[in-house]
Order: structure tokens, then sequence, then C-alpha cells
């Protein structure tokens, strides 16, 4: 009894010391505040901490550990204090490499008490529909992939049929033509078309999606016009739907990119019009991502529409009147992520198979159709106007196939799109749509008998009408709806015509989207740190760096356009699509040489770029062309040491092999300690029997603070040390000539083994390729890599940009006796097998870091001569993935289950994989991480199969007219890691699973490279600091950055004083080996040196603001969630 006293009266103390100590924190805090709305909602975040506090008093353990953290921290703000290193008007935080920031694991058991429970309250699984639909193709009747379809004569007695045709144009931002020639020939009449007709009459009503077409038109439209514009959308005659940048691929895009390109066009929308989209229309992607359904949810939309869904799933969702659902993620253990979705019904979004299911008769009331417009119906029987003497009938025979198409929805309300690609161009076709449709809606209208009203509306006006008569407000979910869990992936239109080529279609652009976005994100990350740093400073060219950004911002949000990343445009547009790019990633360079220049210069120097004509700080890569892949600059090396500096754009200090090319082989390298380092000098190869004599690659282990610079210096070896050069094995080669002082030597061994303190491989000499690999100890007798190709079906229907139709299974690529180079040194490890069309790599790292518990691959393609041609990299091992079971990641996002089905064709079973593929049994998991969108499939048990490359020769009749036959030199990158598990994972099979925390963060140190700047040599050694770090202490590693970024100034093309902050909490599976601890940190803790001024979280594209922040809050963000915050700089 005594003890138990002792324990209350010792919480009781905690609490009320510990009330105590954040009454008085507040207090003082609040003097700082700036206006009432930041104190109050301080005052509320305290009241909601202490009643957190009143729930937690049982847990005196965690107080007390809490109360022991608070005087540990008070100790080392006094140690903090002589850790900073005053310059000028900057503070810098000096950087210890062998700090480790260990805390509280409390918020890890969180973590991993969320990732192993998975959801079981959703109706619809995807992955079990898969398994329960046979996927048969009956012939339906008139609606051809369903059945006829009858409804009774009372059906609309006690609720009458309400129908809103909803007239929209769709309009890709490139496919056929450019997106220039696009707008100049089209879309600038489109906008302005609708607008005069809108105009003239207030129930006409229109929808909107793409803002990179509405920018176009703005910038060149007269302040009349403009005004229209805005009247016309907030009167709600003209509907802003999604309001992306474009209408974004959602199987190749990363979630950095579709956020990004969301903002983008949100951030516009915001300024120039003054609106904020709630609901989503995506009609033309190929297929679709529960993670694009996320980003809406948080984004603050309420209702989001799709189309491309498999003919077999539409019929299945119809069947029992769920082709409306509230969209779940397979994580969310709530309701939090539910969006209220619909499924258009039919084959297309054009106007035959939007008014019903007999596109025969939707065809004739598609009026653009008419006589002398130009288009026609395929069922030949054309459109008729509508005059007295037959509208009866015509009315009548269109109310009918609205009322049938009101038979596969739960509610009496139709939506009943009218337009197609590029629609109302010419002032013909807009007069005919609205003037037919509003006799045919004034007769229907007229006459109560047909129980039924028609009228022109928007998205907003179908959604909410649904939600009305369902009793719920707008996006709630509807009491007899069903909640759905899974992606639509993959699409098929028709028969057995899968749409899975266009996950690997034009790699050499995938690849280079992904170089764009690393390139763009650490330049936005690294110009919001020189701007918080820049106060007084008036030499450092903010504005000029702005624009760059702004430029390079839009080329990366216009290639995620659903016809851009995709690889399924016309090769002038494809063209087109990579000069912007290209232009883009020098934007980006040119801001990161300047950011990086001046947050590094020291106190005692001005800030320049420039010495006379030579620029100080120069990217460490350069690019020649659009379609050229980058080589690295050369450091001329001499007595005096080059100074290279790099910059880690992640939010977790980074140790990390960094590659440099030098002119001359003997060299030495320190750190930014002036402390000699290790490294390797290895040659490059001009070919298989002669390397470089002027040209040489170094590489060494670096160490860079997060969102850091590192300093390190190269200059000529004092002493001929050759210990560093790598030594050089050569099979199947005759005697290469090099330089004398490398070793080189042949052997005719028939393996080659390779080895680090984590992983051992071992490769066939006689191929030079992967035979074996294994892991703390356990070996799998089997990791085999094979090359192999897939050609295309003898029939009509082929293989081409959209569609993989193979003949057959894959066959493989054999060739005996390659030229096999192995590359030895004490940084890494390397085997490169020159093979016909690859110069395939496998390197093994030997430091102590993260990429030594992984193997490297990089394979350099080249399937030009080819033709009918898709080329695969296969993994076999003895993994026993039972049922063939893998699992695929959703747009970098999420990890989805897949399963090979037989019933299904060979190339259904291939799925997007923009980041990420794994396989696993009970004992281990093997994984393979990319660092472009592939096309993935594991046929068969143990396999891991990845397209590289395709090459058509013919169109696959989607409408694009060509094949591919564009291809290029291209690298795809991968990172094979095999783990064991700690805890078996569970014996049922889950929807979902999460990577380990080694295998997310190594994906993203592949998706985020460490960028290398050399300083002239002409600048004094002094001019630059050292080291430079944007943090205090780095993130735990759960918790990504996403992206730092300033927001635009609302007059000019400038930055604002508010930057933009992404974190993402990451979902890890707990049952692997731990890399690093998570911990609780607060935004003061991790952000003090960006001077924030206000901190505000908002919805995920920054439009709505949800509460004020005190910076001494706890970053307290759910596993799996993404979170946005307005930060302002003082």
């Amino acid at each position: 009894m005594k003890k138990l006293t002792a324990l209350l009266c010792s919480s009781s103390f905690f609490f009320i010391i510990m009330c105590l100590y954040f009454f008085l924190d507040q207090f003082s805090s609040n003097t700082y505040n700036d206006g009432f709305q930041e104190e109050t909602n301080n005052v509320q975040q305290s009241i909601h901490d202490l009643q957190k506090k009143v729930y937690e008093i049982g847990d005196i353990l965690d107080f007390s550990s809490r109360a022991i953290e608070t005087m540990n921290k008070k100790i080392d703000k006094i140690h903090d204090n002589n850790n900073k290193i005053k310059t000028g008007n900057r503070t810098y935080i000096k950087f210890n490499p062998q700090k480790v920031i260990y805390g509280h694991n409390k918020e890890e058991d969180h973590l991993c008490l969320f990732t192993s429970v998975f959801n079981s309250t959703i109706d619809i699984k995807m992955a079990d529909v898969y398994d329960e639909v046979p996927f048969d193709n009956i012939n339906g009747g008139v609606w051809k992939q369903g059945w006829e379809v009858e409804y009774r004569k009372d059906a609309f007695d006690k609720q009458k049929l309400l129908v809103f045709v909803m007239p929209h144009s769709h309009n890709d931002p490139g496919w056929l033509k450019t997106v220039d020639e696009y707008f100049h020939d089209q879309t600038v009449k489109i906008i302005s078309n609708v607008v005069d007709a809108l105009a003239k009459n207030v129930n006409r009503k229109f929808i909107w999606a793409e803002t990179s077409y509405a920018a176009l038109w703005w910038d060149q439209a007269s302040p009349a016009k403009k005004q229209l514009f805005q009247e016309l959308i907030h009167n709600g005659q003209l509907e802003i739907v999604t309001g992306g940048w474009v209408m974004n691929d959602e199987a190749n895009t990363h979630y950095f990119n579709i956020i990004d390109q969301m903002v983008e066009g949100h951030q516009w929308m915001e300024k120039h019009v003054g609106i904020k989209p709630k609901n989503s229309w995506s009609i033309d992607p190929f297929g679709y991502s529960p993670t694009m359904a996320y980003i809406l949810k948080r984004m603050g939309f309420e209702s989001m529409l799709i189309q491309r869904v498999h003919y077999r799933i539409k019929k299945y969702l119809a069947e029992n009147k769920n082709l409306e659902f509230m969209w779940r993620q397979n994580w969310d253990h709530g309701s939090t992520t539910d969006i209220f979705t619909h499924v258009m019904p039919f084959y297309s979004y054009d106007v035959p198979h939007t008014c019903g299911p007999d596109p025969k008769i939707c065809c004739q009331f598609d009026f653009k159709r008419l006589p002398g417009g130009g288009v026609y119906c395929p069922w030949h029987i054309p459109p008729r106007e509508i005059q007295d003497d037959n509208i009866k009938e015509r009315s009548e025979t269109l109310l009918d196939q609205y009322k049938k198409k009101a038979q596969l929805y739960r509610s009496n309300v139709v939506l009943a799109p009218l337009g197609d690609d590029f629609r109302y161009d010419k002032v013909f076709e807009v007069l005919a749509q609205y003037t037919n449709y509003e006799k045919i809606m004034e007769y229907v209208n007229s006459h109560p008998e047909l129980n039924a009203e028609i009228r022109f509306g928007t998205l907003k006006d179908y959604f909410e009408a649904v939600a009305e008569r369902e009793g719920v407000k707008p996006g709630e979910k509807p009491p007899s709806f069903k909640t759905l869990g899974g992606d639509f992936f993959t699409y098929a239109d028709r028969d057995d015509h899968y749409w899975s080529g266009y996950f690997t279609s034009r790699s050499f652009f995938k690849h280079m989207d992904r170089e764009l976005t690393g390139h763009l994100r650490a330049a936005e990350i690294i110009y919001s740190l020189a701007k918080s740093y820049h106060k007084n400073t008036q030499q450092f060219p903010e504005d000029n760096l702005y624009s760059e950004l702004m430029h390079a911002r839009k080329s990366l949000a216009l290639f995620q356009h659903h016809d851009g990343v995709t690889g399924t445009s016309k090769n002038p547009v494809v063209n087109d699509f990579g000069q912007k790019m290209f232009d883009a990633i020098k934007s980006s360079i040119k801001v990161m040489e300047s950011s990086a220049n001046f947050l590094l210069t020291h106190k005692n120097f001005q800030y320049s770029d420039s010495i006379g004509d030579t620029q100080i700080f120069l990217f460490g890569e350069n690019r020649m062309s659009f379609d050229s892949l980058p080589i690295k600059n050369l450091i001329i090396i001499s007595d005096k040491p080059s100074q290279v500096v790099f910059f880690n754009s992640l939010a977790q200090e980074r140790k990390q092999t960094v590659f440099l090319h030098v002119s001359e082989p003997l060299v030495e390298v320190k750190s930014f300690t002036g402390e000699a380092i290790p490294y390797q000098v290895s040659l490059l190869w001009k070919d298989s029997l002669s390397a470089h004599n002027a040209k040489y690659e170094v590489s060494f282990v670096a160490i860079i603070p997060a969102l850091g610079l590192s300093k390190y210096f190269i200059s000529r070896a004092v002493t001929s040390n050759t210990s560093y050069l790598s030594v050089t094995t050569t099979h199947n080669i005759n005697q290469p000539t090099i330089n004398e002082k490398f070793k080189v030597s042949a052997s005719n061994a028939k393996e080659i083994y390779v080895k680090n303190d984590y992983l051992k491989a071992v490769f066939d000499a006689d191929t030079g390729l992967l035979t074996d690999l294994s892991t703390d100890g356990i070996v799998l007798k089997k990791v085999q890599i094979i090359f192999m190709s897939y050609g295309t079906v003898a029939n009509m229907d082929r293989s081409g940009a959209y569609l993989f139709l193979p003949s057959g299974e894959a066959t493989s690529i054999v060739e005996n006796n390659p030229p096999i180079t192995i590359t030895s040194g004490p940084i890494y490890t390397e085997v490169m097998t020159r093979l016909q069309y690859v110069i395939h790599k496998v390197r093994i790292y030997h430091s102590d870091t993260l990429e030594a518990r992984s193997l490297d691959i990089r394979n350099v393609l080249d399937i030009r001569q080819t033709n009918n041609f898709e080329f695969v990299m296969r993994i076999e091992s003895e993994i026993q993935n039972n049922d063939r079971e893998f699992f695929t990641d959703l747009n970098g996002f999420q990890m989805q289950r897949r399963k090979t089905l037989a019933k299904l064709p060979l190339q259904a079973n291939f799925y997007p994989a923009p980041s990420m593929i794994f396989i696993q049994d009970k004992k281990s998991r093997i994984t393979l991480q990319t660092q472009q969108a592939n096309g993935v499939a594991s046929l068969e048990q143990g396999f891991i199969e990845v397209v590289l490359d395709r090459k058509l020769n013919q169109d696959d009749n989607r409408g694009l007219g060509q094949g591919v036959m564009d291809n290029r030199v291209t690298l795809s990158a991968f990172r094979l890691i095999l783990e064991n598990f700690e805890n078996p994972p569970p014996e049922k099979t889950s929807l979902i699973a999460y990577p380990s925390m080694l295998s997310m963060s190594l994906s993203h140190q592949l998706q985020n490279p460490i960028y290398d700047f050399v300083v002239a040599a002409s600048v004094p050694i002094n001019q630059f600091n050292s080291v430079f770090s944007g943090l205090k202490i780095p993130l735990p590693c759960d918790l990504h950055l996403l992206n730092l970024k300033m927001l635009q100034d609302n007059n000019r093309v400038a930055p604002s004083d508010t930057a933009a902050l992404f974190l993402h909490r990451i979902g890890f599976d707990c049952a692997f080996k731990k890399i690093c601890l998570t911990n609780e940190v607060t935004y003061a803790e991790i952000f003090d040196p960006l001077n924030i001024l206000h901190l505000e979280e908002t919805s995920l594209s920054l439009m709505h603001s949800h509460k004020f922040l005190n910076k001494k809050n706890k970053i307290n963000i759910s596993p799996m969630e993404i979170q946005a915050y307005k930060i302002k700089l003082t």
C-alpha cells in the first residue's frame, strides 16, 4: 500500500511540475508571437498537450524519462552555444559526423504496431477481386463488355431521374502535337469559345482540368476576358476540376512529382482566380493508383472521378451497383483517407460511351457529328438537329439511355459527360451542342410524366446532388455505399489488350524524369536554405534564381502528363518534352551552384558567382544535349588542392561513396577537417581493350550533414603510393592497353567471388552475370541475373507504345565468353560485362555504409539495332514466394500485393514499379529498387522480371499513329537487397507490406543523389567554409523531408518570405534489423537555423489552412502520412 501511495504521489508531483513547466514555457514563448490568432492557437495547443499528459499520467516511467530528457536538453543548450560558429550574418552548426541522436523509443513502438496491424474493414479488396473475377469476355450486346440493361417502368415514380449533362474538352499538354502547337491551334480557341458561350446563358456549364493551358490562355487574354473567366468560375458555371498543372499519369509517376505538379496548378489557380478545386476529374490516365486518391484527400478534395478501369472490373462493380464507393487506403486503420469515387461505366469518355449503354444511340446525340462537323458516327446513323417534328422521339430515346445508365448506380442521379479530345474548338460545335441539348432539356423538364429532369451541370453539381439524395454532406460516405481498397492496374480496354507496355516505353526519358526530380528537389531545398540565410546581404541573386526554379518546376510538372512520362507521344513531342527537361536540369544546376557558393562563403569574403569569366562553383557533370547521358567533368590535378563540395539534400546525415574524374592517377584526398582519408583510383574504360590514359575515376566515402555541404580536397600525391590504385582482372580479353601504374591480369577461373562485411556475391566467369548471393551467413544457392527478350504477336494487333502483346514467353539472350573486367580496390569491387545490348555493371562497396548492404546494378542499354524487341533483366532466386505473390510500389509511396494469375495472359501480370519490387518467403526477402519507372513481374516462384527498354515497329491502334523506334543509349540503375527476417512475416497474406528501414533509406539515396561542385582553381581555400548544415539536428530516420520550397510573391516573379515544407512519416517493416532509432523531436529542435517566424499546418497543396503551430510542438505525423506546412521566415 505504501508503494502504491508513493507511486501516486510521485505521479501527482510530476504532473504538477509538468503543468507549471508548460505554463511558464507558453507564457515565455507567447511574448514573441505576432498577432492574436497565433496566440490563441498556441493556448489551444497547450490545452491539448496538457490533456494528453493527463491521459498518460499512469505512465510514470515515461514521465520520468521526459523530465530527465528536459534536463539534458537544458545542459545540451549550454553545449550548443559553444557549438555555434558565428560568420557574419549567418550561424552555422558545428558538424560532428560521429554524433548519433538516440531518443525515447515510444515513437518506434507506435510505428511498429501500426505496420503490423492490417485493415480488415474494407468491403471491396481489389486484390481479392482479381482472384474472384473470371476475366471472361462475354459479348453483352449493344454494351459489348456488359449486358442488356433494363429497368422497370415504375423505377422513377417515387424519385424522378436527375441528369447532369456536363460539357468538357480533354486537352493533352502534348501528344500528337507539342503543348505549344496544341495551344495555338486549338486550346486558345476552346477556352475563348466556351467563355463566350457560357456568358450568353447562365444555365450553361463547363468543366476545365489542365491548369497549364489555363495559364497560357490567361497570359494572352484581355482584361475583360480574364474578368469574365473569373466570374463564370465564381458563379458556378465553369468549374476547375482537379486543377493540377496536368492530368498526371498514375503508374510511372513518383509521389513527389504528383504533389509538386498539383501544388503548381493550385498555387496558380489560387493566385489568379481565387478558387480551391475540390472535385477531381481523371478520364485518360491508363489505370489508377490509390496514392492519387490519398493525395487528393489530403489536399482537401471531396470527390473524384476515374474512367480507364479494366473492362471486366467495371462490369464486376456495375453488377452490384458499386461503381461509386469510398476509396480507402489499405494501410488506413480507420476511415480518414476515404474519398468518394465515381467510376465511369463504359468503354471511353467520348459521347458515344457516356449517355448510356448503347453507343450507336449515344453517338446520335453528339451534335458535333452533324453534317458539316467533320466527325462521323461509325455506326452510320448521324445525329439530327432537334426540331419540333422530332423533339419527342429524340428526347425519349436519349432519356431511355439515361435511365438505363442509372441502373448501374445506387442513386437516381446520372452524370452524362459531353465532350472528347480538344472539343469545342469551333463555334459551330459550341452552338450545336448547347442549343440542341437546351431543346431536349426544355421538352423533358416540361413533361412531368417522364419522371426526369435534365440540366447542364458540373462535377460539383453532380456530386452534391448524389450526396443530397443520400442524405449526407458532399464527400461523406452514404450509408449503403461500400469501401474499396487497392488499385486499378493493369488496365485493359478490350480483349487481351493490356496496357502494360507504357510502364517501360521511352525508358531514356523515364530515367531523365527522375534525374530532373532529384535536381529540382535539391535546388528547391538549397535555395530555400540560402534564402533563409540571406538577410541584409544584397549580392545573392535570389530573384533571378527564383525565375530559374519556376521554369524548372513547370517543365517537370508538364512531363507528369499522362502522355509525357508514359512515353506515349509522337517523336517530335517526346523531343520537346526532353528539351524542356534538359533546360530545367540546367536551371536547377544554376540554382544549386549559386546557393552552395553563397552558403559556404566565409564572412571575410563577399559572395560572387564568378571571377572574371571563370565560374566559381561548377557542377560536377555535364550533359551535351537532351538525348545524351551526363558525363562527369574532369578535374585537372595539380600540387594545389582542388576543392570539391558535396551537397546532401536528405534530412539525415549521409555517409556514401562519391565519384570524381581526375586527370592523373596519383592523387591524395583529404576531408573537410584536413585529414587524409582512404580512396580508390580506377581506370575508365573506352572499350573492352583500352582505358583512358588522361582520365581516371577517384572514389571515396564522403560524410555530409543533413541538408548540408561538405568540402573535400584532391591534389597530386606527394609520394608515389600506388596502394590506392585499383587492380584489374579480366576474363575473355586479350591484354588491354592501360596505364602502366595499374596492375592488370587475366584469369581463367570459372567463378568470380566478391564480398564485403555484409554480402558475398558469386558471378559466372563465362557470362559475367550474378549466380549466387548471401548475407548474414545465410546462403541462397541461387540469385541469378539473366537477360532475355520478348517479341510481339504476328497478327494485326501488336505491341506498341501502350500495349504489350508478346508472342510468347521470353527467350534467353545467351552470350558465352563476353569481355569481363573486374575492378578491385579499397572502396569497391565492380564486375563489368559487355554484352550485345548492354554494358552490365554490378558493384559491391567495402565501406561501413548503408550502400554496402546492397548490390549496385547499372545497365547502359543500346537496342537501337533491334526490331520489335523488349529487353528484360530477370532475377531467378530460391525465394519461395507462394502463389507467385510479389509486391510492387505505387508511386514510391506505398507497396501493393500482386499475384501472378494463370487465368490472365502473360502481359496482364506485369505491373508498374516506379521505385521498387520485392518477393519474400518465411525467411528472406529480395528487393530490387529502381531509379526509374519500369514494368515488372514475378512470373514464376522466385523470379523478379524487369523490362529495361522496348523498341516496337508499329502502332498499336490507340491513337498515337506510330511505333516506338526513337530509342537512345539509356542508363537504368538498380539496387538489389537481400534481407533476412528477424521476426517471420504473418502467415496470413496481407493486402500490403512495408519496406524495411534499410530499404527505404537506400531508396531515398537512389532517388536523391549526392551532388558535387568543383571550386575554381583560382579561389583561395579560405574563401569558403568547410561544412554547412541547414538543420540543427538530423530528422529521425523514419521522417523524410520531401521538399522545402519558397513560395512566389503575389505581385511579381520573385520569392515571398514564406516557404512550403513537406514531411512524410515513412512506414517500415519492423521484422527486419533496425539501422537507426526513431525519436520524438520538435520543430524548433530540427529547423532552428531557418529562423521560423510562423509555422502553419496546411492541406497538402497549401490551399487550406489547418492550424498554427508553436515551434516547440513535437512533430506529430502518423505513419504513412504526409504533412504540409507554410513557414514564414524572419
